[in-house]
């Protein structure tokens, strides 16, 4: 049995900075309505044995967990970002998806998802009441390593977004949470049906706070126009901006909200979030039996609950193409996703059939467009 069974879901090397000390930091429990000003950084988001008792997952995660760390310290010191596709800029989605993948949220979220899901399916066979399922809560048995694997074997897909990096308004803060890496979607919020922020979806973006006066944002460049256009470094216009992207931390947490000072005006920040905290993480949709020779047959498929806050950033505006697209697309049943680059789709299916077959290593997609395009 592994020694450390502490396994925190968001790193220390991150969460130190957001401290003033290196040690604690304020804390706000959503549940409770409570701040807490001196919060020790070694107690914060974390569970017992969350990646497994034998230390192989949690060891792993360590090891990467020190490359990435220096990452993120280039990019706060320089106030720069990685060439695209470059190993860095690679490096810089791993981190992304693997903080967006390994926290209790997303483990949570798989178990309930596995819960509803199973139980649409059971309580179809006579012998599962629905009182006898009311009475069970079904899980995955192992959540938080499958959600890992999950995203982890995707992270390519994030690679044609653009990127910049935000600097807070004067005089204000970013806060962070137990579950920081934020995926939406101005574009699709208004479309209900399932969820519209998939990694190779239309019209993602993706907000990551780094520290309390810089935030990472990746974004479909073929849908917004994140001003200025043409710096790679932005800086937040006004205070209610402030706001509404730390109300995606609120409404994204778990427990806790992370902050430094009280520049985070924290109270008007949670008073704008929580109309738009989610009642469940995960949602299943059944669509009507239908009677075939054998019996009947159902569809059923599900997908995780977005965020949804009426996000309206004053420098983030989108494109003229993409508000025709928008205008004429209806609410309703749709494909289960829009997909953002067909063309990059493709060459990721390629590039993991190439994989199975031994040619290239899992890691190795920047080197196989290269030898694809011959470039």
């Amino acid at each position: 049995m592994a020694a450390n069974k502490k396994h925190h879901y968001v790193p220390r090397f991150y969460l130190r900075n957001f401290t003033a000390n290196g040690r604690s930091l304020s804390l706000y429990n959503v549940g409770h309505n409570l701040v807490v000003n001196s919060a020790n950084l070694k107690n914060q988001c974390y569970r017992d044995y969350m990646y497994g008792k034998d230390g192989k997952v949690e060891a792993n995660l360590a090891q990467m967990e020190g490359a990435l760390a220096k990452l993120m310290k280039y990019v706060l010191v320089s106030h720069s970002l990685p060439a695209p596709w470059s190993l860095d800029h690679e490096s810089l989605c791993i981190l992304v998806i693997l903080q967006n993948a390994r926290t209790a949220y997303a483990s949570d979220a798989v178990n309930e998802f596995t819960d509803i899901m199973l139980k649409q399916i059971l309580e179809k066979r006579p012998k599962f009441s629905p009182e006898m399922l009311k009475m069970v809560r079904i899980k995955h048995n192992d959540p938080a390593n499958f959600a890992i694997q999950t995203m982890f074997s995707l992270y390519h897909l994030i690679m044609d977004l653009d990127y910049k990096l935000l600097l807070a308004y004067d005089g204000a803060e970013f806060i962070t949470s137990d579950n920081p890496v934020v995926l939406y979607n101005q574009l699709l919020e208004f479309e209900r049906m399932g969820s519209n922020t998939g990694l190779a979806c239309k019209g993602l973006q993706i907000f990551f706070p780094l520290s309390p006066k810089v935030l990472l944002a990746f974004y479909d460049r073929s849908v917004y126009a994140f001003s200025p256009r043409n710096t790679i470094v932005a800086q937040v216009p006004n205070r209610e901006d402030m706001n509404q992207l730390n109300a995606l931390q609120v409404v994204a947490a778990l427990e806790n909200v992370y902050f430094t000072s009280p520049a985070a005006d924290i109270f008007r920040v949670v008073k704008k979030a929580k109309p738009f905290r989610r009642s469940r993480m995960a949602k299943v949709i059944a669509l009507p039996e239908t009677l075939t020779k054998t019996g009947s047959s159902q569809i059923i498929g599900g997908s995780r609950e977005d965020i949804r806050t009426n996000l309206t950033l004053t420098f983030v505006k989108l494109l003229k193409p993409a508000k025709r697209w928008q205008a004429d697309r209806k609410p309703g049943f749709k494909p289960a996703i829009v997909v953002r680059n067909p063309v990059m789709l493709r060459d990721y299916e390629l590039f993991h059939e190439t994989v199975d077959e031994k040619r290239y290593q899992p890691t190795e997609l920047v080197r196989f467009l290269h030898e694809r395009y011959k470039c």
